[in-house]
């Protein structure tokens, strides 16, 4: 828009007319006097153009700048109240997991946003979708397939919980998996999971559930292992970035 030449009035000064605008300044002549000012900002409370048409297009640009705005002091508020509520989250003692994942999930891990808790088995809430209350951002979640007898079951990859992903507010049954922090393992660096996860941590009957809950100390013994058994291989760096941001997020001492 023409913005140079138009006549305008101001709250305070009068009648004046635009001289001269450059980036985010215009200068406006009030009789002798030149004042410079912040463009668009001045025309939203202060100055009003007398062309009409102009006025109207200047108002429609400072609702848009406004509501960009409103974008991004929502963006940093939000932003900070995940810190925060990351911040001084409580770590339980159990609030792992590990999953047995079906054929159709482990065919397609690649893409896999978020795993399914499954159903309540019985109770009250029967049929309806497992609350993972337990789980939160500082979670990790063993991957693990089982063909044939209980003893085979294997790791094949591992992931952390969405870094947003407030288990006690899920509703839906789904743990969204973070983005960056997933790993799966190349096939000749799975683990055995019951040789690294003993009966008295879990037993060894899986029964019909899609997940079961772990500690955080065996976690992390469970991803020293998978860090020794990937060195040398593809996925021995993401190994090592994956360990040092759960011990961070579970307040653990990292080994080297």
């Amino acid at each position: 828009m023409e913005l140079l030449g138009q006549e305008v009035i101001h709250k305070k000064f009068g009648d004046g007319v635009i001289t001269d605008i450059a980036e985010d300044k215009v200068k406006i002549r009030f009789g002798k006097d030149v004042k410079l000012f912040l463009f668009p900002d001045v025309f939203r409370k202060y100055v009003v153009v007398k062309n009409r048409s102009i006025q109207s297009r200047l108002e429609a640009l400072n609702e848009s700048l406004l509501k960009a705005e409103r974008r991004e002091e929502e963006k940093f508020y939000l932003q900070q109240e995940y810190k925060n509520r990351l911040y001084s989250m409580k770590i339980r003692q159990r609030s792992q997991a590990v999953f047995d994942l079906s054929r159709e999930e482990r065919a397609n891990m690649e893409k896999v946003e978020a795993l399914d808790t499954g159903c309540y088995l019985s109770g009250l809430r029967k049929g309806k979708p497992r609350i993972p209350s337990a789980l939160q951002p500082n979670s990790g979640i063993l991957l693990t397939e089982c063909e044939g007898a209980e003893r085979n079951r294997k790791i094949i990859g591992v992931a952390m919980a969405d870094e947003t992903f407030w288990g006690n507010e899920c509703i839906d049954g789904l743990i969204r998996l973070h983005k960056k922090y997933i790993l799966i393992l190349p096939a000749d660096s799975r683990l055995q999971f019951w040789d690294v996860c003993n009966q008295e941590a879990i037993p060894d009957t899986w029964g019909k559930v899609a997940f079961k809950y772990l500690s955080n100390d065996i976690m992390q013994r469970i991803l020293q292992k998978i860090q020794k058994n990937t060195i040398g291989t593809e996925a021995e760096i993401k190994a090592n970035e994956f360990y040092h941001y759960f011990c961070e997020l579970n307040r653990l001492t990292q080994s080297v």
